[in-house]
């Protein structure tokens, strides 16, 4: 479980979370932190977006199904 770093809650130091690593909506596309702002392909049904991991492990790139929400990683940047 992720805790804000609000009061009384404390963080470390450095900012770095040393947790494990963290999955977003369960479906196996790994990541700590996800965009806002997702973009619409031109085909009108799919957006791509991707997760970072921290502190060093790369991008994960995903594409989307506008209507379903399923996720599925098409790349992997490191």
């Amino acid at each position: 479980m992720l805790v804000p770093c609000t009061p009384p809650h404390t963080c470390s130091m450095h900012g770095v979370y040393h947790g494990p690593q963290v999955q977003l909506q369960g479906d196996g596309i790994p990541g700590d932190l996800s965009t806002a702002h997702p973009k619409l392909l031109r085909d009108g049904r799919t957006l791509v977006n991707f997760t970072r991991s921290i502190p060093a492990g790369g991008f994960h790139v995903y594409k989307q199904d506008a209507k379903t929400l399923e996720r599925k990683q098409i790349a992997f940047i490191r």
